[in-house]
């Protein structure tokens, strides 16, 4: 395991260039606890090591395509440039508030501090929360919304009004 882990960086840039992005050091971790369930007799190829980081990573990409994505950004530049359809747009705007509202406090907070306009690394040293910590909440908390709203949001984008 230790010339394994000696390898670090490398694995690391493997999962990387497979598309990893930043999960790719999360990915590597996983990859250690698989191993030790895993009774090694004998050194372990880095082929071995690769197929496993590689079939990690593509579970990933799996998992993130099934998910619909909503950018919240052009939600707020629609709100911002006014619509013809400004009650749908506020349907939408009700339903991402229910959904905060039904958050763990600590996920609501920091997406209400957020929203706010505050930066990543400006609520990273207001609260002395780690900014990993903060960024994967964050992005948690787009997810949720995205599956909370993002079918209304594409039947507004759709203009199939009567769905929202």
């Amino acid at each position: 395991m230790e010339a394994i882990y000696a390898q670090h960086n490398k694995w690391v840039n493997i999962v990387k260039n497979l598309g990893g992005g930043d999960f790719s050091e999360d990915i590597v971790q996983e990859m250690y606890i698989k191993l030790m369930n895993i009774e090694l007799k004998k050194q372990t190829a880095d082929t071995f090591v690769y197929y496993i980081l590689r079939n990690m990573t593509y579970d990933l990409h799996r998992k993130q395509s099934k998910v619909c994505k909503i950018d919240l950004e052009e939600l707020r530049y629609l709100c911002a440039e006014g619509s013809d359809r400004k009650e749908e747009l506020e349907k939408i705007h009700e339903r991402i508030e229910e959904e905060v509202e039904n958050w763990h406090w600590y996920d609501e907070m920091l997406w209400k501090l957020y929203k706010d306009g505050r930066s990543m690394r400006e609520l990273s040293n207001e609260t002395k929360i780690s900014l990993s910590s903060i960024f994967h909440t964050i992005k948690t908390c787009k997810e949720r919304i995205s599956e909370a709203v993002g079918e209304d949001y594409e039947d507004y984008i759709n203009e199939d009004f009567e769905k929202i």
